[in-house]
């Protein structure tokens, strides 16, 4: 089963417990945040470690984008990668692919982009 290096942004993680794969999410509303782009609600600490006691869960960077999380990763474990890692967002499936899609594609052992372009307008 391929690692999954998941970028967490106040998202329901329920979907992680369907996957039996290793995982380490970075979790970058564990201080609060802002709910969205214009900054006029206030998120409080997500608590994440509470709510998923049996998920792998560190801080994540609070002000970068989700690839600060990836190359976070990279760095901390580039003597000790897994041979496969999939790197996503939180929120990547029922956003950008369906569950069917992800499915079929989580634990490919080459290269595959996490976007079904089915899912957009043209």
């Amino acid at each position: 089963m391929n690692f999954l290096c998941i970028s967490n942004y106040n998202n329901d993680l329920d979907w992680v417990a369907e996957y039996p794969n290793p995982h380490l999410i970075y979790d970058k509303t564990w201080a609060g945040g802002v709910l969205d782009n214009d900054s006029s609600e206030m998120l409080p600490p997500s608590f994440l470690e509470k709510k998923y006691p049996d998920y792998n869960i560190t801080c994540g960077d609070p002000n970068g984008y989700n690839i600060s999380d990836y190359m976070q990763f990279i760095i901390e474990y580039y003597d000790n990668l897994p041979d496969v890692v999939v790197f996503m967002k939180g929120n990547t499936i029922g956003r950008h692919v369906s569950q069917e899609y992800f499915d079929r594609i989580v634990n490919l052992d080459t290269f595959a982009c996490i976007e079904d372009w089915t899912m957009h307008d043209m």
